[in-house]
């Protein structure tokens, strides 16, 4: 289908839907891995955003949501994310994943429609990429760029 990160691809996945609402959703998307640890789990947190951003207009009332996402030193956006979204989240490595993986799975559980993820995000995410930055990470935002490029002009990549 595509990166769903982009708008046109966002945009793909909502119109399947027509509407109606799924019971479930699951995530199994990964970025293209660096191994950069930070980078990925910063990519890994940009797929996680888009997706989430898509479930609230998709994800019924009550309904359950799983997504893969790379364990790392600051999960505080994804714990801000789902707590705001779902009633119960819980965080889960399956038996069968390498003990090394940083893989793991986030399910959140009674999802609450009309919830609004905006301020949330910018600032949580604004931590994590602070926090790559000291890293010493080169982390490049589809915002910065754009301003960068041609101020005014709209990319197809939904920004947060």
């Amino acid at each position: 289908m595509g990166d769903i990160t982009t708008v046109e691809t966002a945009q793909k996945v909502l119109d399947i839907f027509k509407g109606e609402k799924a019971e479930l959703i699951i995530c199994d998307g990964a970025p293209d891995v660096t191994g950069f640890h930070e980078i990925d789990q910063y990519m890994q947190a940009q797929l996680l955003q888009a997706a989430l951003t898509i479930t609230q207009s998709i994800l019924r009332e009550g309904g359950t949501f799983i997504a893969k996402f790379f364990r790392g030193a600051d999960l505080s956006y994804l714990d801000v994310m789902m707590k705001q979204l779902f009633k119960d989240v819980y965080v889960v490595k399956p038996e069968s994943s390498r003990v090394s993986s940083a893989e793991a799975f986030v399910v959140g559980l009674k999802f609450r429609q009309g919830m609004n993820l905006s301020s949330v995000l910018s600032g949580s995410m604004k931590g994590l990429k602070q926090s790559l930055q000291a890293s010493g990470a080169e982390v490049n935002e589809g915002q910065e760029e754009q301003e960068k490029e041609g101020e005014g002009e709209e990319e197809d990549v939904l920004t947060f």
